[in-house]
């Protein structure tokens, strides 16, 4: 899994391209592919491992605990299928989060190389049971054993009231662009997120200038929310970024 985020779930970040050709998205930090969701990093730093449930300081002074997600389902609009990330899908991955576009708005490894891919499908799977992310294969729903892309939900919060938080993060191959597939995987995983896992909110982090994964977003209700310079961390680089979310009330189902 970006679709938008700086980060992943494991580097993901918001999607390119343009048109119908929306791909990726960057999450904001854990949607890597090897950050934000979303896929994987080579040496991930300690304080951005997912692996490991542990409790986080919230802006209220209270303890945030991850609470364990639920038993992970597919997801399906008919036309769309979001599955669990498997080690046979290391190759589409590897050649996906390889794309040029893919890199170019996503804070994936670049180079990028199988082992990269291994580490993101073991993290996806830790992070699940940790309970600080949910990321998806992004599949056609007449082929789901070909990963055309990767979407997902990091830095999952579900305290709060009224709901908790997350940010979204993905990417989409290019032979799978152009068909409104992404538009359709944000919708169907922002539906499951809200009625769910109860978020109210949904974070959405791009890089500055990505209006395919402005656009993409914009489809399920997502408001831009203002530029942050140099808010973005995308291989060891700060960039300017462009910054929104999606509120419960305001998904447009």
């Amino acid at each position: 899994m970006t679709a938008s985020g700086h980060d992943p779930a494991n580097g993901f970040t918001a999607a390119t391209t343009d048109g119908n050709n929306q791909v990726t998205s960057a999450g904001s930090r854990r949607f890597r592919c090897a950050r934000n969701g979303s896929p994987a990093r080579r040496h991930p730093d300690p304080e951005e491992t997912l692996s490991t449930p542990r409790q986080r300081l919230r802006s209220d002074g209270l303890v945030n605990v991850p609470a364990p997600l639920p038993p992970r389902p597919d997801l399906t609009d008919g036309v769309v299928l979001l599955r669990q990330p498997e080690i046979a899908d290391i190759p589409a991955i590897t050649r996906g989060a390889s794309e040029p576009s893919v890199a170019r708005y996503t804070t994936v490894p670049s180079p990028y190389s199988e082992s990269d891919a291994q580490w993101f499908v073991d993290e996806v799977h830790a992070t699940w049971q940790a309970g600080t992310a949910a990321t998806f294969a992004v599949c056609d729903a007449q082929q789901p054993a070909a990963l055309l892309g990767m979407v997902g939900l990091h830095n999952i919060d579900r305290a709060g009231d009224p709901g908790g938080t997350a940010e979204i993060g993905y990417w989409l191959s290019t032979p799978a662009r152009g068909r409104g597939l992404m538009r359709r995987s944000v919708r169907v995983l922002s539906t499951w997120a809200i009625d769910e896992l109860g978020l109210a909110r949904i974070d959405w982090i791009a890089a500055a200038g990505n209006t395919s994964s402005r656009n993409v977003v914009a489809h399920s209700g997502y408001q831009y929310e203002g530029f942050i310079r140099l808010g973005m961390m995308q291989r060891g680089q700060r960039i300017d970024a462009w910054v929104g979310g999606l509120i419960a009330e305001e998904l447009i189902r």
